[in-house]
């Protein structure tokens, strides 16, 4: 066998395997601000969008008696043999059940599959705490996210 057909081969071999695992994008663990949209997932093509924030949390420097949380909606978009699919998931970091029942959360994770995959979504964070004396406007919130194909 020629060195050619050896460097060839070796080559080939890379392509494929490169092609077959999804591709996450590196910075699904960033930031990712109000509106803003990553991709997740290569083939199938697939997005996550911080669609929706409600944030209830206590303010930085107050004392309160119940410390809030923050409910965060995502929408994820993709493409399969049927077309374009959508979803909406939340994620809550907080004292999230309502009921009282359940202790404050620093972190939040859901699993769920969209199109052909399996993915955990584990929120970490949701800045910038609230404002006793001005109101944050919903363009200047991020969301620390990390997806995770199983």
């Amino acid at each position: 066998m020629t060195v050619k057909l050896k460097k060839a081969l070796v080559l080939l071999n890379l392509t494929i395997v490169a092609c077959t695992g999804p591709s996450i994008d590196k910075h699904t663990d960033d930031w990712l601000h109000y509106r803003e949209s990553r991709i997740i997932n290569d083939i199938p093509l697939a997005r996550v969008r911080f669609s929706s924030l409600t944030d209830s949390r206590c303010p930085d420097g107050v004392n309160c008696f119940w410390a809030g949380n923050a409910t965060v909606g995502l929408e994820l978009t993709g493409a399969s043999t049927e077309g374009i699919i959508r979803k909406q998931i939340e994620l809550c970091i907080g004292p999230c059940d309502m009921s009282g029942t359940s202790d404050y959360r620093f972190s939040d994770t859901l699993t769920t599959s969209f199109g052909d995959q399996n993915y955990q979504f584990i929120l970490l964070g949701v800045v910038p705490p609230p404002k006793t004396d001005s109101f944050v406007p919903a363009k200047e919130y991020a969301i620390k996210l990390k997806v995770v194909p199983i």
